[in-house]
């Protein structure tokens, strides 16, 4: 039966350098990753966020110009309301 070898120093020498290689590339592939998806997120909140407000202001132009026929006098000589606002005005 043969003797086991041992390992050179140089042999152990590349596996550390292998190692710390391994280690630090993991490393910045978890910090990427995680950088990424954190702004993703931030982004796609962003986005909703800007859909909405653009689809609130394109649907209170479109009933502010509708507005204009609410906002004339209603049965009986009583002013009309317009109840498209957040705070609902009346024609006096």
């Amino acid at each position: 039966m043969t003797p086991p070898r041992s390992i050179t120093t140089r042999s152990a020498l590349l596996l550390m350098l292998l190692a710390i290689v391994f280690l630090i590339s993991a490393s910045i592939l978890v910090v990427v990753d995680y950088g990424a998806r954190r702004t993703i997120r931030d982004l796609s909140q962003r986005y909703s966020e800007q859909s909405a407000d653009r689809i609130q202001s394109e649907m209170g132009h479109f009933f502010g110009r509708s507005k204009s026929f609410s906002m004339s006098p209603g049965r009986g000589g009583r002013p009309a309301c317009s109840t498209m606002t957040a705070a609902p005005t009346c024609n006096a």
